[in-house]
């Protein structure tokens, strides 16, 4: 699968912990930004592991270095956790599923996919088979997602083409075009907790790339 040469991290731990100091860094005095040093709402009681697997791992396949936290008190990752393994994973290779609806209103295709992230973090590229998708996060208008928004979002045509566990698990990147035109992508994240990290993990990442564009 080809991925281009600019969004090639390497997965290095190195690479990961030094961006995650310097978005956290940057993001402390934002207002609005969830402050990097605190727990998620989400007050979920299970360990809580980066779902997308990356590349050259089998679905469902997980390792310790994938977990971010599972101590007794039950205390949900704090944000800055959530983004540096947010940042490992897509230094890799995130695993996803792109959904796409064919020509014929019936038909949903799948696509294995992968996501990868600049180094300077400023653009994601999702790579299906041999159709890329390379985006400014800047140009991240919106993100959509069940558990946020409700279904009723996502076309009824998806919808009826998930399996029961699926649902909560959507995700409807909406982003502007080279041509300044507003279009979306449909995608399946590996969880619902996942889809919580990715939400947020953009959330962060798009406004630390606009106070860079500030100064």
């Amino acid at each position: 699968m080809r991925v281009c040469d600019c969004c090639t991290g390497g997965g290095d731990e190195g690479f990961v912990d030094v961006k995650t100091e310097r978005v956290i860094g940057q993001l402390k005095s934002v207002t609005g930004v969830i402050n990097a040093d605190s727990p998620q709402v989400n007050k979920a009681c299970a360990p809580v592991l980066i779902d997308a697997a990356p590349l050259g791992r089998g679905d469902g396949e997980r390792t310790s270095g994938n977990e971010v936290g599972s101590d007794s008190s039950c205390e949900p990752p704090s944000a800055k956790r959530v983004l540096q393994e947010f940042l490992r994973s897509a230094s890799v290779g995130r695993r996803l599923t792109v959904l796409r609806e064919g020509v014929r209103a019936s038909r949903v295709d799948r696509m294995d996919a992968t996501l990868q992230i600049s180094q300077d973090l400023g653009r994601l590229t999702i790579t299906a088979s041999s159709e890329q998708l390379s985006v400014n996060i800047l140009q991240i208008s919106d993100i959509y997602a069940p558990m946020k928004d409700g279904a009723e979002v996502f076309s009824k045509n998806i919808l009826q083409h998930l399996a029961d566990d699926e649902p909560q698990r959507l995700l409807m990147l909406y982003y502007k075009s080279s041509e300044d035109k507003l279009s979306c992508l449909v995608m399946l994240e590996s969880s619902t907790e996942s889809v919580g990290h990715f939400m947020q993990s953009v959330s962060v990442l798009k406004a630390h790339a606009a106070q860079r564009v500030q100064q």
